[in-house]
């Protein structure tokens, strides 16, 4: 599991201020305090979701409650939910490959908001 949670923090820490920078593309100084806690809302209410639905598809598979499930009907669930969750985040990849504006590297002129 070691390799695994070094690959998901170093991953995470460099996700963070892009996904930031992302929700605040283009927003005016005006909506920025708007924007960024929508992001936040947003991210937390997704991961709380997420959680739930990944958790209880687990449960599903593996049949029945974790204090009754013997060991490998437990881990045959969360095997599914960790193979759904990445099918989840290969999709978003794709999707964010795809969709995302080509962002321009010249940068915006901050006396043009006023």
């Amino acid at each position: 599991m070691l390799p695994g949670m070094l690959v998901f923090g170093l991953f995470a820490g460099m996700v963070g201020p892009a996904i930031a920078n992302a929700a605040l593309h283009e927003v005016t100084g005006q909506d920025a305090g708007l924007a960024s806690g929508v992001q936040q809302a947003v991210q937390q209410v997704g991961s709380g979701l997420g959680l739930a639905v990944l958790m209880m598809l687990a449960l599903r598979h593996s049949g029945g409650d974790a204090a009754s499930l013997d060991n490998a009907a437990l881990t045959d669930g969360y095997v599914l939910a960790f193979r759904v969750a990445a099918g989840v985040l290969i999709v978003a990849a794709v999707l964010v490959l795809t969709l995302m504006e080509r962002v321009s590297s010249q940068p915006r002129m901050a006396h043009a908001e006023v």
